[in-house]
């Protein structure tokens, strides 16, 4: 791995030591880089339908980066505040493992089922868009793919929580 030298203002370093390890800085701005390289990408200028394809690319992942740490403090803020234990306990021992997409429907209809036995197949679709939407303030009309990714990261703060409370309940 490659190393660089940065520098910041003594102001921004003193705020950063006061946080002791609570953060990883160099994660940090491995992030910050990502995140900045695919916005010059997005707005690139195109000369044929490659360029195109990798501006979109770019653009749609700034757009699924840009919305996953609130919906994940979201998910957690639901499993604090408005999951029933049977919710809260189905969604954490679903099997998310390897999941790519489908987050949407899945973890709706487990997030708004009442009983453990419920058959998530049954699940009215526009129940599970009333969820996210009072939840997560999205829609599945937004961008399929970055609601997706939000609900995802929705999933993972909730689980967390789960994790943490469930021997205890």
């Amino acid at each position: 791995m490659a190393r660089i030298n940065l520098s910041i203002p003594d102001e921004l370093k003193s705020k950063m030591d006061l946080q002791g390890g609570t953060a990883n800085w160099s994660n940090v701005a491995q992030t910050a880089f990502e995140k900045e390289l695919l916005m010059i990408e997005a707005n690139q200028q195109v000369e044929n339908m490659d360029d195109v394809v990798s501006r979109l690319r770019a653009s749609k992942m700034v757009s699924i980066e840009d919305v996953l740490p609130d919906a994940k403090e979201k998910g957690r803020n639901w499993a604090k505040q408005g999951a029933e234990y049977v919710q809260l306990k189905a969604l954490g021992e679903a099997h998310w493992e390897g999941m790519e997409g489908g987050y949407w429907r899945s973890a709706g209809a487990i997030a708004i089922s009442n009983h453990e036995n419920e058959l998530l197949d049954d699940v009215d679709t526009h129940q599970i868009n009333d969820f996210w939407e009072e939840w997560l303030e999205m829609t599945w009309r937004n961008d399929s793919d970055v609601a997706d990714a939000a609900a995802g990261a929705f999933v993972e703060g909730a689980v967390e929580i789960w994790e943490e409370i469930k021997d205890q309940v």
